[in-house]
């Protein structure tokens, strides 16, 4: 057996009977783990199986049920501010904060476009603290471990602002570009066939030809990442990996197992938007934990309903996070049509996926539009006659109760493909976890009924009634068919009572 952190040693497999072995394994630490089995016949001469190696990824603790909430750094106030919020976090039952980047940006004022990757942003500092940055931002991760919130700490390899002190100290670090005026390759992202550039960010050149500014780049980089990577670290927490997709495969698979030896514990968490093959090529190649979903992307429930199929399908080698949306995306108002999307929104991300889910700041308030994240700006107001902050909290309780909601593949579609409505059940085959029926209406303007019929979808039931979780109220089955009508943005999670 090998392992990314302590390399190959042997195990002896348990001789059960005919010809079935066991091997027993003990797991000391997180990682990748891969096998090799050697067999012989005659006790003599050692064979290696044809089969060259199996796999099993060990996730850290975090692992079993993540709620983040998405802090915009630059529209949060100071790092005082952010101290003062973890109660907040707290009270909508999050358990993990993640951190657009702190690093001091360029002149663009974007978060993703690093001036110094050392030093921490002087916009959100406190200005009535004599400390410098880094200090105060380690006292903030102090605080954060006493309110036992973990940290995610976003990692961004790919690029660098333009105006950054590397193009300026070690311009032969970047990508060159003889069609660009400063003679520096542009990063950017791909929609279909067209390439949109981002003219703020110059990418690095990881392939340097000379091999001595090559480890250069790789040496700094990688201290780059070990140096805030400590920071989630204590506290258990994770880090996120900023457009992955695009960034270099040999430096990833090399900084990712200098983090990972270095601080075993934590989870890695990535932005890895690809093919279904690479992806589970990458997966395994780099030791990702975690990999980001996008429910927001679809729409209408047709398309909703076939992606998180899809996501259940893949959680057998990989958990994917669904939050409701991202800090990239729009709210759920711009997204969905209204604030009050929120609420079936954040229950099919949390109780229909896979044990991982999260919210952008704001989204508890019900804001009509996102908070950008370029330019250091004021909170928005809050004020808007929506808190769904309570409601979050709950749903946030339910998952983190039943173990049926924290892992894939255990989530079948009983609505008949309806229009509207999303309805499932979700099963434990191992009948050790309570087992429910999660539905809701993503009309955001009309009622909508459904019938389903119990014996064709759970006929090994025989279901007298479901308690209603967000409600506590009871709901009795009809002759065998649970018949509900259901208000434009709502949800009902029905658990089975025996």
């Amino acid at each position: 057996m090998n392992n990314q952190s302590t390399g190959w040693y042997e195990l002896p497999f348990r001789y059960i009977e005919g010809r079935k072995f066991q091997l027993d394994i003990k797991c000391s630490k997180p990682g990748r783990y891969c096998f090799r089995v050697k067999y012989t016949l005659d006790g003599h001469k050692w064979m290696w199986d044809c089969v060259p190696f199996s796999y099993v990824m060990v996730d850290p603790a975090l692992h079993s049920t993540i709620k983040t909430y998405t802090l915009i750094t630059s529209s949060a106030g100071n790092i005082s501010d952010w101290t003062r919020l973890l109660p907040h976090i707290k009270k909508l039952k999050c358990n993990v904060l993640h951190l657009l980047p702190v690093t001091k940006m360029g002149s663009s004022e974007a978060p993703y476009a690093a001036k110094d990757f050392f030093s921490v942003d002087p916009a959100i500092l406190d200005p009535k603290s004599k400390d410098d940055g880094i200090t105060q931002f380690s006292r903030f991760i102090d605080e954060a471990v006493k309110h036992k919130v973990h940290i995610c700490i976003d990692l961004v390899f790919n690029h660098v602002s333009d105006d950054s002190n590397i193009v300026k100290i070690c311009p032969e670090w970047v990508q060159a570009d003889e069609k660009e005026i400063d003679g520096f390759r542009r990063a950017g992202w791909r929609a279909g066939e067209i390439w949109h550039k981002w003219n703020n960010l110059v990418l690095l050149d990881y392939d340097h030809p000379n091999e001595k500014v090559k480890k250069e780049i790789w040496d700094y980089m990688c201290q780059y990442g070990l140096f805030w990577a400590e920071f989630a670290a204590r506290t258990k927490g994770m880090i996120r990996l900023d457009n992955l997709h695009s960034s270099n495969h040999k430096f990833m698979r090399y900084v990712l197992t200098k983090i990972r030896r270095t601080y075993p514990e934590i989870t890695i968490f990535a932005e890895l938007f690809t093919d279904t093959a690479t992806s589970s090529e990458l997966v395994w190649d780099y030791g990702l934990d975690l990999m980001l979903a996008t429910p927001w992307e679809h729409h209408f429930v047709p398309q909703l309903r076939g992606y998180l199929e899809e996501v259940h399908k893949r959680d057998k080698q990989t958990p994917h996070i669904l939050p409701i949306t991202s800090h990239d995306s729009g709210t759920p108002a711009q997204e969905f049509g209204s604030p009050e999307s929120t609420i079936p929104r954040y229950v099919i991300s949390a109780l229909m996926g896979c044990g991982a889910t999260g919210l952008v700041q704001g989204v508890e308030y019900g804001l009509q539009k996102k908070i950008s994240l370029v330019g250091i700006k004021p909170a928005p107001d809050y004020n808007t006659g929506h808190d769904f902050t309570s409601f979050i909290a709950k749903v946030n309780l339910i998952m983190e109760e039943y173990k049926v909601f924290q892992t894939g593949g255990n989530m079948r579609f009983i609505d008949d493909g309806h229009d509207a409505i999303m309805a499932v059940h979700r099963f434990d085959d191992k009948k050790n976890d309570h087992e429910f029926v999660v539905i809701c209406n993503l009309d955001i303007l009309k009622q909508q009924k459904i019938s389903i019929d119990l014996r064709r979808y759970m006929p090994d039931h025989k279901i007298r009634a479901f308690k209603e979780l967000l409600t506590d109220k009871t709901i009795t089955p009809i002759k065998d068919h649970l018949e509900v009508t259901m208000e434009p943005c709502s949800a009902l999670v029905l658990k089975i009572l025996p």
